[in-house]
């Protein structure tokens, strides 16, 4: 592929981290492009890369997932650095020692990216290395100067303490969130129609919630607004924990667009998650019927 591309694009909205580390991938890999966020077909065409969306080479998406040897399932973060790993390592390492890196870091961190995007509970799987936030600062010692050259050793500690810091920073911006939404939770909870079914505002981290006040394990699929469009999500039977209280139907995996429109009776569904673990369409009155179907399935 031509190194002097244009326009890389992946989805708007909420990321995760196979397409956050898919993306620190091509931006080494493809200097001097334009990143594109968005779901727009038109938009996503301008682009000589898309990933995590789109449906081609490198979006996970559909019924047709890939698996590796091991039985991991690659995410967009696994099929970029299939694709283009070596590239990115040229400039790290000798050319003989390249294909071995690209494997050791598929196994030791790529691998945990994708199984977790893909719904696999690596915390039970011994074929998955779990990288921990004490093992991504501890990396930073790789970098440590062997002369014992002290500016080159507080350089790296204020590298290895703003990564702490982000980590940090965000983890409490999140239980502010958490904090912040918990009453209209509580009101959405109180005053839902259907036992099942869980109707919020506003999008948030809800899970946690929910799990406290569910205490008889009523609620199966909570809905909610997104910028471009409306959400249903399944109820973990645990915070952390993939196994869902009861999974979409089985018929809308990996299904999008026109097809999964025509098998609800609907215009204008998103997608539903291979998994079966999120769906969504762009009305608040489809996400509904959506979600009534669910319930009965």
């Amino acid at each position: 592929m031509n190194q002097k591309i244009k326009y890389l694009a992946t989805h708007n909205g909420t990321f995760h981290a196979d397409d956050v580390f898919a993306y620190i991938v091509l931006n080494k890999v493809f200097p001097g492009y334009e990143l594109i966020r968005s779901r727009d077909p038109k938009e996503l065409e301008k682009a000589d890369v898309v990933f995590d969306v789109g449906g081609g080479k490198f979006d996970h998406h559909s019924t047709n997932k890939e698996y590796r040897e091991n039985g991991i399932p690659y995410a967009a973060f696994g099929l970029i650095w299939r694709e283009f790993g070596k590239q990115f390592l040229t400039n790290w390492f000798p050319g003989e020692h390249i294909e071995y890196a690209q494997q050791k870091l598929d196994e030791e961190l790529v691998q945990a990216v994708d199984a977790f995007d893909n719904g696999v509970n690596i915390m039970e799987s011994p074929m998955v290395a779990i990288p921990t936030v004490s093992d991504i600062i501890a990396d930073f010692n790789h970098r440590m100067p062997k002369d014992g050259n002290d500016i080159e050793e507080y350089v790296v500690f204020n590298q290895a303490c703003e990564m702490a810091n982000s980590i940090f920073m965000h983890k409490l911006i999140g239980i502010r969130n958490l904090i912040l939404a918990k009453e209209s939770v509580v009101r959405a909870f109180e005053g839902r129609k259907h036992p099942a079914l869980l109707e919020l505002e506003e999008p948030g981290n809800w899970d946690e919630i929910v799990s406290e006040l569910d205490t008889n394990e009523e609620v199966l699929f909570v809905t909610y607004p997104k910028p471009d469009g409306f959400y249903i999500q399944v109820m973990r039977k645990e915070v952390g924990n993939f196994d869902a209280r009861k999974d979409l139907p089985e018929e809308w995996a990996g299904k999008r667009d026109e097809e999964l429109s025509n098998i609800i009776g609907i215009e204008d569904a998103i997608f539903c998650h291979p998994a079966r673990f999120l769906a969504g369409a762009k009305s608040k009155e489809s996400i509904l019927k959506m979600a009534e179907l669910a319930l009965q399935a």
